[in-house]
């Protein structure tokens, strides 16, 4: 009896034995498919690097204005003084067709032009040439750029030396065009490393153009962000005299990031004031250019039987575009001749130090002016030639 008992206490126990190991193992399988999912961290783009690098940077400006216009039409919205020179296209100016999305920027005395056109790979690149006489020089590509990527929009400052344009991608963009600028170096005879210009002038969108009119103290830049296809919005801005960026130590991140977005100008008026008066001389200049886009009676001969009285009688774009432009140099002309005259006054009533003082500015003002009346002759051939192409066609 005691050997059966002692059996069975045996079996029992080996029974809570296996049972126990039954449950170590059922609990160890449990665990191992309980094991955590590594989720890998997504890394930010580049471009995202980028804008977070810039972000600290952001310049405070104050937009005064902002229009959306069609994309093609946009440098006839801009109401640029002559003395900063002309915007037009490259058919405009070239009496050419086929490059309907290559910019040209012409100098104030017609004699410097700075130009985009595609290469052989399809690639924008920028180019210049000058006026000599009644010739142009053979156009050469700028050096010092990277033309990797396309470039396009060109617009040379008052200074003849920083340049400003639109380049599409590249390591330093935040995505499609971003504005970017250099400066000529007369020791190497080649322009600086291009910098982008930043935040809010650009974005992940398309930013195209960057113009400046130092003389009334206006900025405009050129941008498709949060616009429909073919649209774009001419911000129009007052420059810094010296930059200056937001105070991190004053707004925080989200309030930094809606200046950079510029999701509403309004954000951007800090001073009442200089926003008033910025907006006095921009009506100016819009007037200004207003009048010259009005159907006013004007005379101009295109052929020996077709004289047009208004400016929409123009049949070809280029023409039209090309005649406005026109309009804007005979002004200068005729400004600086006013001058030019006052001058000569100064100069006959005067003593030897005036004569002296007023000699050089006179000959400097005899040269442009003769350097303008060519322009003019030359304009108005190509318009006339332009809009006899389409006449006939």
């Amino acid at each position: 009896m005691k050997i059966i008992k002692a059996l069975l206490l045996i079996c029992v126990c080996m029974a809570v034995t296996n049972g126990n190991a039954q449950r170590r193992r059922t609990t160890n399988k449990a665990k191992a498919k309980a094991k955590p999912v590594v989720v890998e961290e997504k890394q930010p783009s580049p471009e995202e690097l980028l804008y977070e690098n810039m972000l600290s940077s952001t310049q405070q400006i104050m937009i005064i204005d902002s229009v959306v216009v069609d994309k093609e039409q946009f440098i006839n919205h801009i109401p640029l003084p002559p003395d900063c020179g002309s915007l037009m296209l490259y058919d405009a100016f070239f009496a050419t067709s086929g490059h309907s999305d290559s910019y040209v920027w012409l100098n104030e005395f017609k004699n410097r032009v700075y130009y985009s056109i595609a290469d052989a790979n399809g690639k924008s690149e920028i180019g210049t040439m000058d006026k000599l006489g009644s010739n142009w020089t053979k156009g050469k590509r700028l050096e010092g750029l990277s033309y990797a990527n396309s470039l396009n929009y060109p617009y040379l400052m008052s200074d003849g030396i920083t340049l400003y344009f639109g380049q599409q991608g590249g390591n330093n963009s935040l995505g499609g065009y971003d504005i970017f600028v250099t400066r000529y170096d007369a020791e190497s005879g080649t322009y600086f490393r291009p910098e982008n210009i930043g935040l809010p002038f650009n974005s992940s969108a398309n930013d195209y153009m960057y113009l400046e009119d130092e003389t009334d103290n206006i900025g405009w830049f050129v941008t498709d962000r949060r616009q429909p296809e073919g649209k774009v919005c001419i911000y129009t801005f007052i420059p810094n005299k010296t930059r200056k960026n937001y105070d991190l130590s004053e707004y925080d991140e989200a309030h930094v990031k809606r200046f950079a977005a510029i999701e509403s100008i309004s954000d951007t008026w800090t001073d009442n004031t200089a926003k008033e008066e910025a907006l006095q001389r921009l009506a100016k200049l819009t007037e200004r250019r207003q009048q010259v886009n009005s159907d006013d009676q004007i005379h101009f001969v295109i052929n020996d039987n077709i004289t047009y009285r208004q400016v929409s009688q123009f049949k070809s774009p280029s023409a039209k575009k090309l005649f406005l432009t026109l309009v804007q140099t005979q002004e200068r002309f005729m400004a600086d001749s006013e001058r030019l005259e006052s001058l000569r006054d100064q100069y006959a009533e005067g003593g030897e130090l005036v004569r002296a003082r007023l000699t050089p500015t006179i000959l400097d003002l005899e040269h442009s002016l003769e350097v303008s009346a060519q322009s003019i002759k030359d304009m108005e051939k190509q318009i006339r030639n332009a809009e006899n192409m389409t006449i006939n066609q």
